[in-house]
């Protein structure tokens, strides 16, 4: 993208996610390192049941789209099978870079308990 002001080229990480309430699946497209994280409530708290690939070339130089070098053939795409109850977590490297996947659902299960209570 270009800034019509000060025609400044900018990039940037990409994650699309599409649910469709008929078929309960959902679709991901992703580049670089916004993720997503998939969890399912058990009996005993959530379970992690997917998480997305990071791309980088190196450290701090993930993949984005508004570079040349980086291209749709590069996207991740996939599906999944939902159920009633699962939690998507959409997210920047904002916060996989600074909470732990265990923190993520540890703080996920907190929040149901307090639900039930």
């Amino acid at each position: 993208a270009i800034s019509r002001a000060n025609k400044i080229k900018g990039s940037s990480t990409l994650t699309l996610l599409k649910f469709n309430n008929i078929s309960r699946k959902l679709i991901s497209c992703h580049i670089g390192d916004s993720s997503y994280l998939i969890a399912r409530a058990r009996k005993n708290g959530f379970d992690m049941i997917h998480l997305s690939k990071d791309q980088y070339y190196n450290f701090n130089f993930p993949y984005q789209v508004g570079r040349k070098l980086d291209t749709i053939d590069q996207f991740i795409f996939d599906e999944h099978d939902l159920i009633t109850k699962d939690v998507i977590i959409c997210a920047t490297d904002g916060l996989w870079d600074n909470l732990s996947i265990k923190i993520i659902l540890q703080t996920l299960n907190q929040i149901r308990d307090k639900k039930t209570n």
